[in-house]
């Protein structure tokens, strides 16, 4: 294997041979005697007779052969080097900025609303449970009809709270419009935004990044468009003029919720629990 192939193929021959590095400072104090010997222990680990039937293994033995073989040669080590700072210390860098920021972002919400950010009331929710089986059983209707407003100023989401996403997205002049923003999420994910807010807290001044929140026609959209985020948000493929705006996507409330298990997958005592509110309702 030759450098270019290295370069092409994006190796970290550094980490290959479990070394550290943090800073240009530790590519100079490297010693071949240093990449020797890690060799001989990593050579040790991977060894084609040590994990009989792994491929795996047996292609990192051949990786950290020849990360050793480069290494060992000074004209190659310095070649290399020159390309890593560049390459993986840079990014690095980059990447350790973009983390402090999202980290002072989340502080910033986390300290606004330290009640509510990333929880959830699970007894809100078996109460809730418990009203809606009721009115089933005395075919009560859902929903105070006598006052409904039929011509409402603006209009409401039935399920606001459970459809909307949050989104972490770069301090664009773009992204900061409404308008714009709706546009470029529509045609994204393929999907109907009703409404879209930004966050209060947002300091537009000196972030790097901001937060919007996205309510989506329905839960089934918002569940897809976090799956196809989770999906495709480390791969190159699927990606269109948002994506490279976009750190983060969450739901709003937690998509935990809306996984409803056969009764018989509940733990006993539930399943107990359940068939005595079913005869007890009053």
């Amino acid at each position: 294997m030759d450098l270019n192939s290295v370069f092409k193929q994006q190796l970290d021959l550094y980490e290959l041979l479990d070394f550290r590095v943090k800073s240009p400072d530790d590519l100079v104090k490297l010693t071949a005697f240093q990449i020797k010997r890690k060799f001989r222990h990593q050579a040790l680990k991977y060894h084609p007779d040590k994990n009989k039937g792994n491929p795996d293994a047996a292609l990192r033995f051949h990786l950290v052969d020849e990360a050793a073989k480069l290494l060992s040669n000074s004209t190659a080590k310095k070649a290399y080097d020159s390309w890593y700072i560049g390459n993986f210390l840079k990014r690095r860098k980059a990447d350790e900025h973009i983390e402090l920021q999202r980290a002072k972002l989340h502080a910033r919400e986390r300290a606004a609303s330290p009640k509510t950010q990333g929880t959830f009331d699970l007894a809100t929710y078996e109460e809730y449970g418990h009203l809606l089986r009721k009115l089933k059983h005395f075919e009560v209707p859902y929903g105070d009809w006598r006052n409904f407003d039929k011509n409402p100023s603006s209009p409401k989401h039935k399920l606001q709270e459970s459809s909307t996403l949050r989104l972490e997205l770069s301090n664009n002049k773009i992204l900061r419009n409404k308008d714009h923003l709706i546009d470029l999420l529509s045609e994204e994910f393929q999907a109907t935004v009703f409404n879209l807010y930004y966050s209060s807290r947002n300091d537009y001044a000196n972030d790097s990044f901001i937060v919007a929140y996205a309510s989506f026609n329905n839960i089934q959209d918002t569940l897809r468009i976090v799956k196809t985020w989770n999906t495709n948000k480390s791969s190159n493929s699927t990606r269109g003029a948002l994506w490279s705006h976009l750190e983060d996507i969450s739901p709003k409330v937690d998509p935990s919720i809306f996984s409803f298990k056969h009764k018989t997958d509940l733990h006993p005592a539930i399943q107990q629990r359940l068939a005595n509110e079913a005869v007890q309702i009053d």
